[in-house]
């Protein structure tokens, strides 16, 4: 028994003459290969030669002896060829003069990509190699080749594609770059990418000369562009390499739909705040999308890390079962898959869109907004028939009231759309998906960087419940994970301000990151979602467990504010649920078996901890102490450290750590195809020291939720109109509802000239009132309001909008 200690397995091999060989790597030397020989079977390797030497390292070494009594030595190896990329090649080191020498390694194989693992066999007196390869496949798959050796030669090898990439280099423009990284044997002699769209093929050259858009002149990276691609078409790409000896390779590039603003994932940027994103409902840590692939990206504040990663759970109940979801990459929670509910995954029109108050007026961006419509977005219909088309209808350039436009927020909004159709046997929480979708819309402001808008940054969730079998989804919460890295030192402390509906994580010293001044990073439920609650938000007169608009008293009234283009939605006798608790766990809090995790993700977001227990801040366990004199039996244990750190007074963390916190609204319904809107804000403070910091964010925090509460005029302050009254069309007016026809939710919208009372009525065929969803008072303004059929039967309706003397009718049809 011989020893071997190569990193690769050894091969034994017979000779001519009855003795053995082995051959086998030298273990710490890896361009040096070992052969061995013994005269009597393997009892004893006896016979020595010498080491076989490559200029690279070497891998999974093989043998053979021919009829004339040489020794042929193969093993794979590779250099580094274009940009970095490896080519693995076959090579072999013969002996003529049985073993005292060796020749220098020719290579066998010639392919510029990857040859690797040979086996030598006979067969008929001929010594046959095949070997693993990814040449001649158009996905550049792995397959075995063979060849008979001293017979066939690979001179005429085909050329490699070691990468390509799609691009759109200027949002502004539809044009697409398409980038090759190419290797051959020969030289190459002509690259180009052939594509087809709508059954037409055609084809564009790619050039190594540094004049198209390829980086620098023979380099290997050829590129060029496709001029005005047509957004939204699909344009099938394969890349094709020719040699000088007319050998060729035909490469599948894949699909790409040209949409100008668009991507999997991105970086939103536009103030102080730097947010990654994909298209899968992660925050603050992504992939990077552009190569090289594979780096982490995190969020920054002033380009210094901030957060570490953030999303968001939900928890409830489908008739008596319990579950849970969310994404979220540091809490091991990823649920969704790109796309609407019932989609492909792999659907090319699943990516982020963005619009941006820089883009040009009916530009790219705003036409690749029509696929985001198709998915679910929000728009302005200027023209007010249920239909986004951003047409110029008046050509002068610039965009109009009476013209479409995206649902665009601040100075950049980005909208995707995903669902929880991840099997459940890959889930965190072990739960079946329950057909929820999830449509996000982050949205910020640019201009001032020192004011509230400059330093938050708003991501809003419209949560559906797509699932026919589950009319109504019960007691659901709502609960936004982060976990915030101020500096890298991972001593966070953490605490919540009840009075801004907010979670927030600070320092107490100076680090040596940030410096003496470290942000406090605050985690805000801007607004909650909508909620009927008997004897709390209405009156229920007629005691049937519902609100009945012109019947029932209402208490409250809940909003849905879109901003100023799309204006608000109003609920009477609903309210916006506020924060219900925050909490902060650790690392270790999320590694319990699945069967486990949706009822302890369910006990954090109730403020309990993850056995279920309610948390007593006089227990000392819960990292934190009562301090000023407070009475720690008077604290509410569901709001995690809801004491003031500025002036140590209240229940005050003690213990710094890696923090991840949870600040949670809830409970509500989630009815079927009925949205529920959420918004939360990340608003983030830096004073003159760490305690200034936390002062700063609370000023942040107030202006922002008293800009939530006029609908956000704070957005539009820098780069948007600021003039509302522009967006008042004629006196008073009503617009055809859309979707129409319908089932069982439309939008009715309308516009008041001046303050006055308002009804929206609804009528069957019969000229029978069927519903009131509107009898209030009503401001100088825009308004929609969702109207439900769902009680009602298929047929033709009419709904009458009335204003003072005002009087206007619509027809609507309601199927089913």
């Amino acid at each position: 028994i011989k020893e071997v200690t190569s990193p690769d397995a050894p091969f034994i091999f017979n000779g001519n003459n009855g003795e053995v060989f082995l051959v086998n790597l030298t273990r710490f030397e890896m361009g040096k290969i070992e052969l061995t020989g013994s005269s009597n079977f393997g009892e004893t390797w006896d016979i020595p030669y010498p080491q076989i030497t490559h200029s690279n390292n070497v891998f999974n070494p093989t043998g053979s002896c021919e009829s004339d009594g040489s020794i042929n030595i193969y093993f794979d190896s590779f250099k580094f060829s274009v940009s970095g990329y490896r080519d693995y090649n076959i090579f072999k080191s013969t002996s003529t003069d049985q073993g005292q020498t060796f020749s220098v390694p020719v290579p066998v194989t010639h392919f510029p990509g990857y040859d690797r693992y040979p086996f030598i066999s006979s067969y008929k007196g001929k010594n046959l190699m095949n070997f693993k390869s990814n040449r001649e496949d158009p996905d550049r798959n792995y397959s075995f080749c063979f060849g008979a050796l001293n017979e066939n030669t690979d001179l005429l090898s085909a050329p490699y594609l070691y990468h390509y990439a799609i691009t759109f280099p200027d949002i502004h423009f539809t044009n697409i770059n398409i980038i090759a990284i190419a290797g051959s044997y020969s030289n190459l002699k002509s690259v180009k990418a052939i594509y087809s769209v709508k059954n037409v093929k055609d084809s564009i050259e790619l050039f190594d000369d540094g004049l198209h858009s390829d980086t620098l002149a023979n380099d290997f990276i050829y590129g060029n562009k496709i001029i005005r691609a047509e957004i939204g078409a699909r344009y099938e790409i394969t890349i094709s390499l020719t040699d000088i000896n007319n050998t060729y390779a035909i490469y599948n590039a894949g699909s790409i739909l040209p949409l100008p603003g668009a991507g999997k994932g991105l970086v939103f940027d536009v103030n102080k705040i730097k947010m990654p994103l994909d298209n899968k409902g992660n925050l603050a840590q992504i992939s990077d999308p552009n190569p090289p692939h594979g780096k982490i990206i995190t969020a920054s504040y002033e380009d210094l890390l901030i957060l570490w990663s953030a999303g968001f759970v939900l928890s409830g109940y489908s008739e008596d079962s319990l579950w849970a979801s969310g994404s979220a990459y540091a809490a091991h929670v990823q649920d969704y898959y790109p796309g609407n509910v019932g989609s492909s995954k792999d659907d090319l029109r699943n990516r982020i869109y963005t619009v941006s108050s820089s883009d040009v007026p009916f530009g790219p961006t705003w036409h690749s907004w029509r696929t985001a419509v198709e998915l679910g977005a929000r728009f302005y219909d200027g023209d007010k028939d249920g239909i986004y088309n951003p047409k110029d209808l008046n050509s002068n350039f610039q965009w109009d009231p009476s013209e479409d436009r995206p649902d665009m927020l601040g100075d950049l909004t980005a909208f995707c759309v995903y669902n929880d159709a991840v099997p459940a046997n890959l889930r965190q929480y072990g739960c079946p998906p329950q057909k929820i979708e999830v449509r996000q819309t982050l949205f910020a402001a640019g201009g001032c960087p020192d004011s509230a808008f400059g330093n938050t940054l708003f991501v809003r969730y419209t949560i559906i419940n797509k699932n026919p079998g589950v009319p109504i989804m019960d007691s659901v919460f709502f609960g936004f994970l982060s976990n915030p890295e101020l500096g890298r030192d991972g001593k966070d402390y953490i605490g919540t301000d009840t009075l801004r509906q907010s979670v927030f994580a600070y320092k107490k010293t100076a680090d040596s990151y940030f410096g003496v001044n470290p942000p406090a990073v605050f985690s805000k439920i801007v607004q909650g979602p909508v909620a009927y609650i008997q004897g709390v938000t209405y009156n229920d007169i007629n005691q049937n467990s519902k609100y009945d608009a012109g019947i029932d008293t209402p208490v409250d009234t809940a909003y849905n504010r879109l901003g100023k283009y799309l204006g608000y939605e109003s609920f009477p006798g609903a309210g916006n649920i506020p924060v219900y608790s925050t909490t902060n766990f650790m690392v270790i809090d999320d590694i319990d078996d699945p069967p486990v995790q949706k009822e302890k993700i369910r006990n954090f977001m109730r403020g309990l901890s993850r056995f279920g227990a309610t948390i007593d801040p006089c227990d000392s366990l819960f990292s934190g102490g009562i301090y000023g004199g407070v009475n720690c039996n008077d604290v509410n244990g569901r709001m995690a450290y809801s004491g003031d750190p500025i002036t140590n007074y209240g229940w005050i963390s003690k213990l710094p750590m890696n923090q991840r916190t949870l600040i949670s609204t809830g409970p509500f319904k989630l009815e079927y195809d009925k949205p529920v809107d959420i918004i939360v804000a990340y608003v983030i403070g830096r004073g003159s020291d760490q305690f200034n910091s936390i002062d700063v964010a609370r000023g942040y925090a107030d202006a922002i939720q008293s800009s939530y509460e006029k609908n956000f005029p704070g957005l539009y302050s820098y780069k948007e109109i600021k003039d509302t009254s522009l967006l008042i069309i004629g006196n008073y007016e009503l617009f055809q509802n859309h979707p129409n026809p319908f089932n069982p939710y439309t939008i009715i919208k309308y516009t008041m000239e001046a303050k006055s009372r308002v009804t929206v009525k609804v009528f069957d065929i019969l000229g029978r009132e069927v519903a009131t969803p509107v009898d209030e008072e009503k401001e100088r303004g825009n308004y929609q309001i969702r109207f439900d059929a769902g009680s009602l039967p298929s047929g033709v309706y009419f709904y009458q909008f009335r204003a003072g003397e005002f009087v206007s009718t619509k027809k609507m049809i309601l199927v089913k």
